[in-house]
């Protein structure tokens, strides 16, 4: 429970005084009214306030954002500014339409000159690199099980012109049998900063890529 004239940081959660502008623990702005330090015009802080900040492996962050009139729950990213920005939003536009499987549906796409932002489905539930730190390594059949679903799942993606050259365990969701992607772009560009799933599975097997 957040003590009265206390705020929560949506980093560390320690609790501060709210007439302060940042986290004194970890020097976190206080986002809940502001979303500007992120990237995101003051339209969308006016509608929507910021929930959590989910960090994802050197990629752009996950935020929660809850509507503060009804209450729904959204992710919101940036659009990339980079020369991939064309393919990137081709992909959205068509999740948008198609609902693809295993991708957050995506919600609202708001395109700028100097860059824009997209909502799509609150992906709130707990991440392949979250469940590792729980139970790691997750042992063979357990980490088989998992890794069988994930191949499923981009065969299925690899249908619709998805091609993920590498993997990164904080942008993978797991919800029992249930596999989703968090990352609509930085995983399907081939780059080498993830892990193929053959070194994947040996990883949440034993700890080891290699």
């Amino acid at each position: 429970m957040i003590r009265a004239g206390m705020t929560e940081c949506v980093i560390c959660s320690q609790q501060y005084p709210d007439v302060l502008s940042r986290c004194p623990t970890c020097g976190c702005p206080d986002y809940r009214y502001e979303l500007r330090e992120f990237g995101f015009p003051g339209s969308v802080g006016k509608s929507y306030r910021l929930v959590s900040v989910r960090l994802s492996g050197g990629t752009r962050p996950r935020l929660i954002l809850e509507n503060r009139a009804g209450g729904e729950r959204v992710s919101a990213a940036l659009l990339p500014k980079s020369r991939r920005r064309g393919a990137f939003l081709e992909k959205l536009h068509l999740q948008r339409e198609l609902g693809i499987p295993y991708l957050p549906q995506v919600l609202r796409i708001e395109e700028a000159e100097s860059g824009g932002y997209f909502f799509y489905q609150a992906v709130e539930a707990e991440t392949l690199a979250e469940l590792m730190e729980q139970e790691f390594p997750l042992g063979g059949s357990r980490a088989e099980e998992i890794a069988g679903h994930i191949m499923d799942a981009l065969d299925v993606l690899k249908q619709y012109g998805y091609e993920y050259g590498s993997l990164l365990p904080e942008q993978i969701v797991v919800r029992g049998t249930q596999i989703m992607f968090t990352d609509y772009g930085d995983g399907m560009t081939g780059r080498g900063d993830g892990m193929t799933i053959k070194e994947l599975r040996r990883y949440m097997a034993s700890g080891r890529a290699d």
